[in-house]
Formats: structure tokens, C-alpha cells, sequence
């Protein structure tokens, strides 16, 4: 037994040796990108997190979120992680246009929570036209008329659903 192994006694120069507890503790075994898997890092990145991937690894996740519009609150890669990675941090990763796609898709997710938007129904336009409840028809600053019920190209004399149907027919 470890007390008579030494010759101890639990008053002996105030150690109580009964009392010591050992907490068991989380020890991270991960070795490697967690993205690529490989061993060796390729130009490490390191997140507030503090895991660590290979840079071309973090971009191209960042990448595909923002093609994919996943763009609200990115989390870490890292499985079991889920801290928030800072948009500061990822202007610093991705190239500029890719920034600006994630920086469209978080305005136009804050715009989506107004019931009064409505996004113009011209191709390659991209913009959007605030409404009121009781408007009818909606112009958008590039000429388009809307139908500001059913957010089509305005239809004279036709019910949304009419429109709705002759539209996908064609």
C-alpha cells in the first residue's frame, strides 16, 4: 500500500493522502486536418478554436458553404466543436468575391424576414422592392411590374393561381 511503501500517515506535514482525486480529463487525439485527413498539415490555419487545418482545406469548406448559401453562423469543421467562425476571420481566407457572395446571401437572409420583400422576378436583376399589405402591383427600380401577392411578373386580368399555372405550362 502506497502510505506504509513511505511511511506516511495522513498528519504528516498536512498532506492528506485519503483526500486526493484524480479528474479524469479530455484529451483531443486528433492528429491531422480534420478536412483532408492528412497527417501533416499543408500551410496551417488555425482557428479562434484553436484547431488547426490545412489552409486550402478551410478555404474550399468556406467555399462550399457560401456556394451552397450555408452562410449563417459557419461553425468550426472540427467535429464536436461548433464555435462560430468570425466573419472578420473569414475575409482573411477567402478570396474577395467569395467574401462579397457570403456578405449578399447574410443580407438577403436578414431581408427574407420581412413578409413585405419581395425579390424581383426579373432574370439577373437581384434586387428587391419593399411592399405594403394592401398593394397590388409593385414596380422595382429596373422597370419590372410584379404582382406584389404572388411575387410573379405582373398579370393583368389573371388570379396568381392562373398566372401560376400558365407560367410553369410554358
Amino acid at each position: 500500500d502506497f502510505k506504509e511503501y513511505f511511511n506516511l500517515n495522513s498528519n504528516q506535514a498536512g498532506v492528506e493522502i485519503n483526500s486526493v482525486s484524480i479528474q479524469p480529463q479530455k484529451i483531443d487525439l486528433t492528429i491531422g486536418c480534420q478536412i483532408c485527413f492528412e497527417s501533416d498539415f499543408i500551410d496551417p490555419f488555425i482557428l479562434e478554436c484553436k484547431h488547426k487545418f490545412c489552409k486550402l482545406c478551410i478555404q474550399e469548406f468556406l467555399i462550399d458553404r457560401v456556394k451552397n448559401g450555408k452562410v449563417k453562423d459557419i461553425p468550426c469543421p472540427q467535429e464536436d466543436c461548433g464555435k462560430i467562425i468570425a466573419k472578420s476571420l473569414i475575409k482573411t481566407i477567402v478570396e474577395t468575391e467569395v467574401y462579397e457572395k457570403l456578405e449578399y446571401f447574410l443580407a438577403r437572409n436578414e431581408l427574407d424576414k420581412d413578409p413585405n420583400i419581395r425579390w424581383c422576378s426579373r432574370v439577373g436583376c437581384g434586387k428587391h422592392i419593399k411592399g405594403k399589405k394592401n398593394d397590388v402591383i409593385i414596380y422595382c427600380e429596373c422597370g419590372e411590374a410584379m404582382c406584389y401577392k404572388c411575387a410573379m411578373p405582373w398579370h393583368e386580368g389573371k388570379s396568381c393561381d392562373q398566372n401560376t399555372d400558365e407560367f410553369f405550362i410554358e
